[in-house]
């Protein structure tokens, strides 16, 4: 610490000045660089510029803005302004907070709002009977500074009791000083900020890791250059992967479709088909697909785009072999309407049964408790007259309808709405009935309750954006 006090008049040299101003920007930074923290430096700062400048008390305060925007002032270092040695103490450990000034009105509020340096010397005593706490020193004149970085005001240096009152002078002779302080100020402003999106990605990663640990699919996610960020233990077990999903974390995927091919019926079409996907960066939802071992996937693609940029992708792959597996038997049965039936009856899907007009001829149990209407109640009408809404997608219904005019098979994801109003999500197989003689006679649709997979799906789309956003990447 410099003891050279600094006083601005004719005795002293611009070259003296400045050479002591200089001793205490090379003190402040060497003490930065060799790991010192601003906390640690701020009170030695400000008692190396009360010596300078022979002041009595002041203190430093950083810029700060509550919740609701307002700005207000926390001090970082204080001297000789506690009113005994217990709340010296307390505002002086490094458990304190420091003191806050709030009132915009005040002599400190106004230089926070105006960026400007103020000067009130000859300070009139209190009136009577208003005299400060034991221990405060009376207040004489003061110089109150703001703390720049550029144009943001990053804090406040405020310097009380000067003998002979504070000049301008004194403003430009601080003014690298404090020029240096608020460089620093700032920087550990971003380093703060830094550390708190930090942990805010510790807690999405949380997050994220217990939702798809606990997906009934396998998940696999992936970034703008096919590194894969995120991969479930659902999807380890689909594609017997014996690796646990966290050594998979990092790993390239450009060439994951070629090496991985012989898992499937269609080696080379499931490769093509892959990269069609991954070319045209388009969404693709329950689309089939055959393992070597006679399973059958349905998968999702997703594409990942923040404004216009691609960040990377996600697939998501679910076991439906044993869904597929009934279908293909209900398909060969003899008396096909009859035995339909009598298999739909005892499903826990919804099944419906229609004419080749699309209007209901039969359904089971399944089918009233996710729809909340009887036989009854359904006979004779066409499906989706009373479970469809306003949020209903208009092209899946389309799709339905073209189906149904070309008496094709069909699989979809619809959002309908129960008697009660309540809406949920259902995968819907339609498939056309023939007769004996192969004659077209209706169709029968399966319905499937996936409104919590939707659900899940959801919340997984936020936390990948968030997740994405805050610059995450496994490399």
């Amino acid at each position: 610490m410099s003891d050279t006090p600094l006083e601005v008049d004719a005795q002293n040299s611009e070259d003296d000045i400045l050479a002591v101003m200089l001793g205490a920007l090379t003190r402040l930074q060497q003490q930065f660089m060799a790991g010192g923290t601003l906390d640690t430096l701020a009170l030695p700062l400000l008692t190396e510029v009360l010596q300078l400048v022979e002041a009595e008390f002041g203190f430093v305060a950083e810029a700060l803005r509550d919740e609701a925007g307002a700005p207000y002032l926390q001090t970082r270092a204080l001297t000789s302004l506690a009113w005994d040695e217990a709340t010296r103490a307390q505002y002086a450990g490094p458990e304190s907070q420091g003191l806050e000034f709030r009132n915009l009105q005040s002599p400190f509020g106004r230089v926070l709002t105006t960026k400007q340096p103020l000067i009130l010397n000859n300070i009139p005593a209190p009136p009577p009977g208003a005299t400060a706490p034991a221990g405060f020193p009376a207040l004489r004149s003061l110089l109150a500074m703001p703390i720049m970085r550029g144009e943001v005001l990053v804090g406040v240096l405020v310097l009380a009791n000067r003998v002979d009152g504070f000049e301008p002078e004194l403003i430009g002779y601080l003014q690298p000083l404090l020029g240096l302080y608020g460089t620093l100020l700032y920087q550990r402003g971003l380093q703060q900020e830094s550390e708190q999106n930090q942990v805010r990605l510790a807690a999405l990663n949380t997050q994220l890791s217990t939702l798809v640990a606990e997906l009934p699919a396998g998940l696999l996610l992936e970034n703008a250059r096919r590194r894969i960020v995120f991969v479930n233990p659902e999807f380890c077990r689909l594609f017997q992967i014996a690796a646990p999903p966290e050594v998979l974390i990092g790993g390239d995927c450009a060439n994951a479709a070629e090496s991985s091919k012989l898992l499937f019926a269609q080696p080379e079409v499931f490769v093509q088909r892959v990269q069609e996907i991954l070319t045209a960066r388009t969404k693709v939802s329950c689309e089939r697909v055959v393992m070597a071992d006679g399973r059958i996937l349905e998968r999702d693609y997703v594409p990942i785009i923040s404004g216009t940029e691609y960040q990377g992708h996600y697939w998501y792959y679910r076991d439906v072999t044993e869904v597929q597996q009934a279908l293909a038997t209900l398909r060969t049965q003899d008396a096909q309407m009859r035995r339909l039936a009598m298999v739909a009856d005892r499903t826990s899907n919804g099944v419906v049964i229609t004419d080749l007009d699309g209007k209901v001829q039969w359904m089971n149990e399944g089918f009233t408790r996710l729809t909340g209407y009887s036989l009854t109640e359904s006979l004779g009408r066409k499906p989706g007259e009373f479970l469809q809404g306003p949020q209903t997608d208009p092209a899946e219904v389309q799709r339905i309808r073209q189906a149904l005019e070309k008496r094709e098979a069909l699989t979809a994801t619809l959002l309908n709405y129960h008697k009660n109003g309540q809406s949920y999500y259902v995968t819907m197989q339609l498939e056309p009935l023939q007769d004996e003689s192969g004659q077209p006679i209706g169709f029968m649709a399966i319905q499937n309750d996936v409104t919590q997979q939707h659900t899940n799906q959801a919340r997984l789309e936020r936390l990948n954006a968030c997740f994405l956003g805050l610059g995450a990447d496994p490399d």
